[in-house]
């Protein structure tokens, strides 16, 4: 057979055709799942919000309906680059600060859209926010399929596309109905961590290296790189990773720290194989924080040339560059020795150049934490009592997994925690050296067993833990074959498994889908997300011409702003501690408004949403102070807007009867039982302190 890299007509024809074949589902998955969502909103009584207008989609995150209006924003706008948003913070808006790799590719399909159409541009960016990810799924697993075809062979490279096609825990950082970052990041942390593995975590063969086509092409034996071959993945891998520093800089940050745990358990002095044609080389780590540094650099000046080159320690910046190459030199000291006694033999000039190494890589995260507040907004009170109990990605992963551990695990990652747990016990009972190439086996274990540790303190880490069981599965069945004795039999069950894994998981997808698009089992985010999208239709239609200003509405502040252009005063972003501070000392004020009414006044607010509930006077107070004193809620104006006649409020504030029947009424969904009503129990008031 003619080796792949040769591109022989036979296996380019089957590489195209494996292409096709990963094009074709990811089509049909996202167009079922946009049918789904269509025929779900259409039963809606009446199915149309508007009479005068077709009903606009829905989408599940409100993330979505920002990076949707910032697009969107940006097309008006006419330039290529949008730096301030309007959304929130009102009325003066905010800076913004999120990668644009989303927006621009937003911007592309909406323009495409636009050009062959001739719609207009809402309703083309529309379209465009359900393809987007499903496009991005398409370039990450080719890429992944390709690289994997190349080094593992046809079985591993497909098993690895269809798991990441159909597990919740992967595809849903793809779904059409939620365009957004998290996948993106994913992705190119995990591609970053691959290409390290194909450059053999630093173990470099001493020999020629057997040309990848030896074995089956089914399997391929896993094989060390020479040193040339080593180079070019180590910069790839900064590639990637600068990339990943981009998508979101402290994301990249622990993901830096597990990648050089990770890298460390296989340095000589830890791992020691039993062949002598192999050899450590150190210096790859320069190589793979210039290529990094390189990448960081480019889109740094992408994003921000030739302006906005402050202290925002939030995103990309020159000192994230200073601390991967301290952490490149730290694995290269520690690689350079055979033994724990690292400090053996050691040069004053070595020292001295970890010791500049160790204060690169510390200067970051104390400039983060003990910094001036605006270097880093994580420093303001407000977000931090925010992120640390009110937005659940950023809360702790263990609630999940001990109330329900076998759905966490079973429904997001199917059966590959079971396989590295079982890979898990069998290396630390195995009393053999290991081989050379077990170094990419060890090392990826111990990368994801160290984002699930990290998913036990913040949830967001589950995409993570998930990709990295992914890779350890499919990276290990190369190996099992060797080390089950040559039982064949046994490779062959797992990937049968795997199979059927990948067929259930996607049958479980779309039956789900199914039941939601008849209104047979609704998921509670759809029906959440398109009685919000009704009710913010309404308001937009109420308001005109006239230009509404509205608190209370931080978690659904993207929805607001895109369907009905109305500016919020909080949300849920960093770049607004301004507007979340204004809003808690609207609703955390006492009785007498004096506050509220300033802040009413110099924010030219004219309406606050209420819902009549206990927790949302808790909310602000919680917010403001951390922890408020027990019964505190109930000295607080938002208790009494949310259970108004108990006292008289204040002249200022009136209840808005036509926007509340809008918010409190009853909306009607056709299932196949019958009629059923979704409410939300809220209160509109209408604010004038300028009369």
């Amino acid at each position: 057979m003619k080796p792949l890299g040769r591109c022989s007509l036979s296996a380019g024809s089957a590489c195209a055709a494996g292409w096709l074949s990963l094009a074709i589902l990811i089509v049909a998955f996202a167009r079922h799942t946009d049918q789904s969502a269509r025929a779900f909103d259409a039963r809606g009584v009446p199915p149309n919000t508007l009479s005068a207008m077709a009903e606009p989609r829905f989408f599940i995150d409100n993330d979505s309906y920002a990076w949707m209006a910032h697009a969107r924003d940006l097309m008006a706008s006419g330039h290529w680059r949008i730096r301030h948003t309007f959304m929130d913070n009102t009325p003066a808006g905010r800076p913004m600060h999120w990668s644009h790799l989303l927006i621009w590719t937003l911007r592309g399909m909406a323009s495409a859209i636009m050009l062959c159409t001739g719609w207009p541009a809402a309703r083309a960016v529309e379209l465009a926010g359900i393809w987007a990810m499903p496009l991005f799924q398409l370039l990450f697993l080719s890429t992944a399929f390709i690289a994997l075809l190349r080094k593992l062979g046809w079985i591993p490279a497909g098993l690895f596309c269809a798991l990441a096609l159909t597990l919740d825990g992967l595809s849903y950082g793809f779904y059409p109905l939620r365009p957004d970052h998290h996948g993106l990041q994913l992705f190119a942390t995990l591609f970053s961590f691959a290409c390290l593995q194909f450059g053999g975590m630093g173990w470099v063969q001493t020999r020629a290296a057997p040309h990848p086509s030896n074995g089956s092409p089914l399997f391929r034996a896993p094989a060390l790189p020479a040193f040339p071959e080593a180079r070019r993945w180590f910069i790839a891998a900064g590639a990637f990773g600068g990339l990943a520093l981009w998508l979101g800089a402290t994301v990249w940050l622990f993901s830096l720290a597990v990648i050089a745990l990770a890298a460390l358990v296989v340095v000589p002095a830890f791992f020691h194989p039993a062949e002598a044609d192999f050899r450590y080389d150190p210096a790859l780590w320069r190589w793979w924080a210039g290529g990094g540094v390189l990448a960081g650099a480019f889109f740094y000046l992408l994003e921000y040339a030739p302006y906005h080159f402050a202290m925002r320690l939030e995103v990309n910046h020159p000192l994230y560059w200073f601390c991967w190459w301290g952490v490149a030199e730290g694995l290269r000291f520690f690689g350079g020795c055979s033994s724990v006694r690292f400090w053996k033999g050691r040069r004053p000039a070595e020292w001295l150049g970890t010791a500049l190494a160790l204060l690169a890589v510390v200067a970051l995260p104390i400039l983060i934490r003990y910094g001036p507040a605006e270097w880093h907004q994580m420093n303001n009170p407000l977000l931090r009592h925010l992120h640390a109990g009110y937005i659940d990605e950023f809360l702790s992963g263990w609630p999940a997994i001990r109330s329900r551990p076998f759905h966490f695990f079973l429904a997001n990652m199917g059966i590959l925690p079971v396989i590295a747990v079982a890979w898990g016990m069998a290396l630390a009972r195995s009393r053999n050296r290991p081989a050379p190439p077990d170094a990419s086996l060890r090392s990826a274990l111990a990368f994801s067993g160290l984002f699930f540790l990290l998913t036990l303190f913040q949830m967001r880490w589950g995409y993570f833990l998930a990709g990295g069981l992914l890779w350890f599965g499919i990276r290990s069945l190369p190996h099992l074959a060797d080390f089950t004795q040559n039982r064949r039999w046994v490779v062959r069950l797992v990937c049968a498994a795997l199979v059927v894994n990948a067929v259930a998981a996607a049958g479980t997808r779309l039956r789900r889908e199914h039941a939601a698009a008849i209104a047979d089992d609704i998921p509670p985010a759809w029906a959440h997300a398109s009685l919000t999208k009704r009710i913010v239709l309404q308001w937009g239609l109420a308001a005109g011409t006239n230009q509404w200003r509205m608190a209370g509405m931080a978690a659904d502040a993207p929805a607001l702003y895109y369907f009905s252009g109305i500016q919020a005063l909080a949300s849920l972003y960093w770049e607004n501690a301004a507007g979340w501070q204004a809003e808690t000392d609207f609703f955390a004020d006492d009785f007498s408004g004096e506050q509220a009414f300033s802040v009413a006044k110099t924010r030219q607010l004219t309406h606050a949403l209420v819902p009549a509930s206990a927790g949302f006077a808790q909310l602000y107070l919680a917010i403001k102070h951390g922890l408020a004193p027990a019964g505190a809620e109930r000295l607080a104006l938002a208790w009494r807007l949310a259970f108004p006649g108990m006292e008289p409020l204040p002249v200022w504030i009136q209840m808005d009867m036509p926007l509340t029947a809008i918010a409190s009424r009853q909306y009607v969904i056709q299932t196949p039982g019958g009629l059923v009503g979704h409410s939300s129990a809220s209160r509109v008031y209408r604010l004038a302190p300028h009369e």
